[in-house]
C-alpha cells in the first residue's frame, strides 16, 4: 500500500511538471511515464481508482514482465560485479554477502533475507542450503558469508541490541530478518540491481545444469527451472554466438 501511494504521488507530481490534467491524460502519456519510470506499474491502481470516479479515461498499464531474461549483464560485467563483492572493502559487508549469493546462484532477495546461520556450513567443503541439497560455496564467498553471519546483530530503531541472531541478515525488530525491500534498495544503491544479477546467474547456471538439478539445488519449482533452461538454450546461447561472431569479425 505504501508503494502504491508513493507511486501515485510521484505520478501526480510528474503530471504537474508536464502541465497535464488527469482529465486530459492519454495512453501516450501513460506510455511515456512508464518509459521514463521503468518498473512503476503500481500506477495502475491509482488510474483504476481515478477512472471509477470519472476523473480520467480508461487507460492500459501492461503488467511488468517477471524476470525478463533480456535484462542481464555480459560475462565480463557479471565477473566484475562478483569481484567487487568479493574484494571491495569499501562496500558494506551485507551488500557484498547478498550480492555474491545473488550473482552466483540467482537467488531472489526474499530468499536471501531468510537465510539463517544454520544454513551456512563450514568445513573442508563449505556449503549453503538454498534448496533440497546444499550448494557448495567457493572459499571466497564462504568467507564473506561467514563474516556477515559472525558480525550480524539485530538492529533496533533506538540503537543496537545485544546478543546473537539466527538470521544472517537480521532486521530492525528483534527476532526478524532484514526487509527484502530494504536489502534490494541497498544493493541497487551500490550498483547491484536485482534483476540483472539474478537473470545473468540463472541463465549461466541453466546452461550448465539440468533443470532437475537446478530445481533441487536452488529450491525453485521444476516448472521455473525448465523455463530458465529453455531461456538459456534460446537466448543465452544465441547471445554468446552473436558475441563470438562479433569479436571474430575483422
Amino acid at each position: 500500500m505504501r508503494r502504491t501511494i508513493r507511486c501515485a504521488t510521484a505520478f501526480l507530481t510528474w503530471l504537474s511538471n508536464q502541465d497535464l490534467r488527469l482529465a486530459d491524460l492519454t495512453q501516450a502519456d501513460i506510455d511515456r511515464w512508464l518509459f521514463e519510470h521503468p518498473g512503476r506499474q503500481q500506477v495502475q491502481d491509482f488510474l483504476r481508482w481515478a477512472h471509477r470516479r470519472h476523473l480520467t479515461g480508461d487507460h492500459e498499464v501492461p503488467d511488468r514482465p517477471k524476470d525478463d531474461p533480456h535484462r542481464w549483464w555480459d560475462q565480463a560485467d557479471h565477473w566484475a560485479h562478483l569481484q567487487r563483492c568479493l574484494r571491495d572493502e569499501a562496500l558494506p559487508l551485507d551488500v557484498r554477502a547478498a550480492g555474491a549469493v545473488m550473482l552466483l546462484y540467482g537467488i531472489p532477495i526474499t530468499r536471501i533475507t531468510e537465510l539463517t546461520v544454520t544454513d551456512l556450513s563450514d568445513g573442508n567443503e563449505p556449503s549453503l542450503i538454498l534448496g533440497e541439497d546444499p550448494a557448495l560455496l567457493p572459499p571466497a564467498v564462504h568467507r564473506i558469508l561467514r563474516r556477515q553471519a559472525d558480525q550480524a546483530q539485530p538492529d533496533s530503531a533506538v540503537g543496537r541490541t545485544t546478543g546473537r541472531t539466527a538470521w544472517i541478515f537480521p532486521g530492525y525488530a528483534a527476532g526478524t530478518h532484514r526487509s527484502a525491500a530494504t536489502l534490494a534498495r541497498n544493493l541497487r544503491h551500490h550498483g547491484l540491481p536485482a534483476h540483472p544479477c539474478r537473470n545473468t546467474a540463472l541463465l549461466a547456471l541453466a546452461t550448465d545444469l539440468p533443470a532437475s538439478v537446478l530445481s533441487e539445488t536452488l529450491g525453485i519449482s521444476t516448472a521455473s527451472a525448465l523455463q530458465w533452461s529453455r531461456r538459456a538454450s534460446r537466448d543465452w546461447n544465441a547471445y554468446l554466438s552473436a558475441r563470438s561472431a562479433h569479436h571474430q569479425s575483422p
